[in-house]
């Protein structure tokens, strides 16, 4: 009979795996509660700042955008981009 030991350095690297796995699955799930494109409105929620920074942001280039009607919608995925790093 084989009998394997297992150490708390065998503990420490599964539960770091686990956590990464279940990262990896909450940024899947993130990415896809938002639309390809949202709202100014949006934008301003999630980068917390003022409208005139948006708009400092489209005129700079930082930001793409489309414009239908007179709404203007931004990539999701740049928007993310923009926010600071931890």
């Amino acid at each position: 009979m084989i009998v394997n030991i297992v150490t708390k350095e065998d503990l420490e690297e599964f539960r770091i795996k686990l956590l990464n796995e279940i990262k990896q699955v909450l940024n899947l799930q993130e990415e896809k509660s938002y639309p390809k494109s949202i709202k100014s409105k949006e934008v301003l929620q999630i980068l917390q700042i003022s409208p005139g920074k948006l708009q400092s942001l489209r005129i700079t280039g930082a930001l793409t955008y489309k414009k239908v009607g007179g709404n203007y919608y931004y990539n999701y995925n740049e928007v993310k981009q923009l926010l600071p790093k931890d």
